[in-house]
């Protein structure tokens, strides 16, 4: 069956397609037809086809939360980050934390030791959630408070994201 523009297939609706002679393939643009759900798809022959998937994600207002949930969705389920705090000298201290991710888009972590000491102290820190590789993922910068006994939670104010 040759795909055309208005075909449909497994519940989209071809929208744009472009023959792409250089990789012997073609350009899709599909339209998911339950949930508008933009599919953006490169065919070639290769076995390593492109794609990527486009949502609407409708903020409750304009602090970043739901951007930030969409990334580190995307980011993948592990739940291990990498958190930044500022020591004593002013050097950071970066070490691997697991978090739960909170329905505000805040990130709650365990905290012992050095990173206690240098929370207690100086409530700015980083934490990087990423693919495990260097080629997506979130960043952000925030305040965090202390919430419980060995427990903290990031509220971000910043964030930087790449390869999302």
């Amino acid at each position: 069956m040759a795909l055309t523009t208005e075909s449909t297939i497994g519940g989209y609706t071809i929208k744009r397609r472009e023959p792409l002679a250089r990789l012997d393939g073609a350009f899709f643009e599909l339209e998911h037809e339950r949930t508008g759900a933009r599919h953006i798809h490169i065919e070639c022959p290769d076995d390593n086809n492109g794609f990527a998937v486009f949502f609407a994600t409708p903020p409750n207002d304009s602090t970043g939360v739901a951007h930030i949930l969409e990334h580190v969705v995307l980011a993948g389920s592990q739940r291990l980050a990498r958190l930044a705090t500022v020591g004593p000298s002013g050097w950071p201290h970066v070490v691997p934390v697991m978090y739960t991710m909170n329905d505000d888009g805040s990130l709650d972590f365990d905290v012992d030791g050095v990173k206690l000491r240098n929370l207690s102290s100086e409530p700015r820190a980083a934490m990087v959630v990423d693919a495990m590789g260097p080629k997506r993922g979130v960043a952000m910068q925030g305040r965090v408070e202390l919430i419980g006994p060995e427990r903290a939670r990031l509220r971000p104010e910043r964030k930087f994201v790449w390869g999302i």
